[in-house]
């Protein structure tokens, strides 16, 4: 998750794409959940699970963990 996202905001499909995952709910429990839970990961609108244009972004702990992952960069 935190490779993909990098430093950019992506909606649910558009993270799923880039992983080629197609199950929504195995993406939800194995990927999204644990992310935010750990705090790598958030929501752009986080008072509004259903929000059709909802995107994630890292936080300030998974923009360093980025960092770690991609050293020189």
């Amino acid at each position: 998750m935190v490779l993909v996202l990098g430093e950019q905001t992506l909606t649910r499909k558009q993270i799923m794409d880039l992983l080629s995952l197609k199950g929504r709910d195995n993406f939800r429990v194995n990927y999204m959940e644990p992310s935010m839970k750990d705090g790598f990961v958030a929501k752009l609108y986080p008072d509004s699970d259903n929000r059709p244009d909802q995107a994630y972004y890292l936080t300030e702990k998974g923009l360093h963990l980025l960092s770690e992952l991609k050293p020189g960069e």
